[in-house]
């Protein structure tokens, strides 16, 4: 599973997704620190009671792209 939150180069927090319609690839949306907290520490609960999960859609569907 990806991670959905990253940082920005000034160490802020960033949403990370991709467009793929608009071919904007590695897009980083700005989050408030409250925010990225309770993303980062409910993708820790879902890993942590499914650890042999599937990966997710998104990650099936990059897999796929990046094969073409």
């Amino acid at each position: 599973m990806r991670n959905a939150t990253g940082c920005d180069s000034q160490g802020k927090p960033v949403l990370l997704c991709n467009n793929w319609k608009k071919q904007r690839i590695g897009r980083q949306l700005p989050l408030h620190e409250p925010t990225a907290q309770l993303i980062t520490t409910q993708q820790k609960r879902v890993r942590e009671r499914f650890p042999d999960g599937p990966p997710s859609t998104a990650d099936q569907r990059f897999e796929r792209r990046a094969k073409r």
